[in-house]
């Protein structure tokens, strides 16, 4: 592959330029891997000190506010980052030649891999952006380790800030719908609601528990990991993704009502041939034909609908393995080495738009439906509102201020998951080219290994958090009132993971 890179012994794809960054621990005993982690993250915090949010040193800087790269010695201390020409002595910290107050005004950090006009060369790989209230200053690092530290350092100060409080915003409720304990937890992967039963791929197996009363979900298949799960009402079958192949397979949903529904339930897994290692699943119809969509490594596959199966039609290659999808307005969605639109599926030869260019320091990570030919192209450090043809609807671009790992959209809400945290904001009304974006106010939930796994029956967000000895299921619903005032159900903290913070305007 051009632009990825798999792993020969795990399996694991990454994109090339990604290739230093993964650590080197696949084939390795699970106990093996967690103490080069547990070491490694220790000798990073002690060559960053015990004030992760101090930094000092001398850089290379490339402003808005002077276009030129110049030779700067910069100090983080206390919520502010300044630049000086030379190296100041104590007490002399009042007079540098630029400086950015972190504390009270809104900023993110990315770290870019290129230069300020784009350029791709070596010189740009310990390249930094910071975008200030409007300007943008681009930070030179000397090494692959003070790049490492500056970004540590820049990203303590972001989440400090993105952790103050005020009062209570309530965007959503949210509730407990699942907690398992050792040895009854779960590594859940994705849940997905077929009828009045919530179906849980998982690590240990495909589960199944029932809506009104959930408790111990009990096992449908226990002979190896399923990593996705999806119920199609329309042809009334189950989609799933299981086994260290990733094989694809189906589950016949009038054989599962039955066995749901027995003290020992038998189902029968049907097995796609032709088609391994598959990573994403999704349905789409276009006038009358339906079909599934699959995604591996190099291509897209798709398969229509003939009576009770779905047999091969089409296969969109692809430069970079897809990491989005999504059926709406006529065609599919998706992210590869860019966004694409795909529609006309039943000529045999699709019409594709190509909707952003590519970027080799920005990837695409997610593609939300917002509302009428309208999506959000959640790429790693900004979002931008398009239509179906790649036309922007919304000047505005969307700013992360944490690195994303995950999005979720239910109207008018979408949901970002970071590293240590779940963040919620409001998806504004698209009313023209000069239409917001979404709101400054926001719910933060602070919280480790936060996994979005699906939706639930009234298109609630479900979210799971897990640690080693439990695993908590949790749904998040827009508020009656919101979609409009009900009480807002306070998230059960049960290993005190998942803490709620606010995010105060600005």
């Amino acid at each position: 592959m051009g632009y990825a890179m798999r792993c020969n012994i795990c399996e694991v794809v990454v994109h090339r330029r990604c290739t230093r960054r993964v650590n080197n621990t696949c084939g390795m005993p699970a106990q093996y891997a967690e103490y080069y982690h547990d070491c490694q993250e220790k000798v990073v915090r002690k060559a960053m000190g015990s004030n992760s949010k101090s930094m000092n040193g001398w850089v290379r800087v490339y402003s808005t506010r002077e276009p030129k790269w110049l030779s700067s010695f910069a100090v983080l201390d206390k919520g502010r980052l300044s630049f000086f020409d030379k190296e100041p002595l104590a007490g002399q910290l009042d007079n540098p030649r630029l400086r950015l107050e972190l504390d009270n005004k809104a900023w993110s950090v990315r770290f870019l891999g290129e230069g300020p006009n784009g350029e791709r060369d070596g010189d740009f790989n310990n390249c930094i952006q910071i975008r200030h209230q409007g300007e943008v200053i681009h930070i030179m690092c000397p090494t692959d380790s003070a790049t490492a530290h500056w970004m540590g350092s820049l990203q303590a100060a972001s989440k400090d800030r993105h952790f103050m409080t005020r009062s209570p915003s309530a965007f959503a409720n949210n509730s407990l719908v699942l907690a398992l304990d050792t040895p009854q937890n779960l590594n859940v992967n994705a849940v997905n609601v077929f009828d009045d039963w919530l179906l849980i791929a998982a690590q240990e197996g495909l589960f199944a528990t029932p809506i009104a009363d959930p408790r111990n979900p009990f096992p449908l298949f226990c002979s190896g990991a399923f990593h996705s799960v999806l119920y199609i009402k329309d042809v009334d079958v189950v989609v799933t993704v299981s086994n260290q192949n990733r094989q694809l397979g189906l589950i016949s949903a009038s054989e599962l009502r039955i066995q749901l529904n027995q003290p020992r339930p038998t189902v029968h897994l049907q097995n796609l041939p032709g088609i391994e290692y598959a990573h994403m699943i999704e349905y789409h119809q276009e006038g009358q034909q339906k079909y599934l969509l699959v995604a591996d490594a190099n291509s897209i596959h798709i398969l229509q609908q003939k009576r009770d199966f779905f047999a091969p039609c089409l296969k969109l290659e692809l430069d970079e393995p897809a990491t989005c999808m999504l059926s709406a307005h006529g065609g599919i969605y998706y992210g590869s080495d860019k966004y694409y639109h795909a529609t006309m599926l039943y000529s045999g030869k699709p019409k594709i738009v190509a909707l952003t260019e590519e970027h080799m320091a920005d990837y695409p990570m997610a593609v939300l439906e917002t509302g009428d030919d309208e999506v959000l192209l959640a790429y790693q450090n900004h979002g931008i509102f398009v239509n179906s043809r790649g036309e922007r609807t919304r000047n505005s671009i969307v700013e992360w201020e944490l690195t994303p790992m995950e999005f979720a959209y239910s109207k008018p809400y979408l949901f970002v998951v970071h590293c240590d945290s779940l963040e919620i904001m409001q998806v504004y009304e698209n009313e023209g080219l000069n239409s917001r974006t979404v709101s400054e106010e926001r719910d933060v939930y602070n919280t480790k290994q936060a996994h979005i796994v699906g939706n639930g029956p009234s298109d609630e967000v479900l979210v799971t958090i897990s640690s080693s000895q439990r695993m908590e299921l949790h749904s998040f619903g827009v508020k009656s009132g919101k979609r409009g005032g009900s009480k807002r159900r306070a998230i059960t903290n049960a290993f005190g993971s998942f803490e709620k913070k606010i995010r105060p305007v600005i």
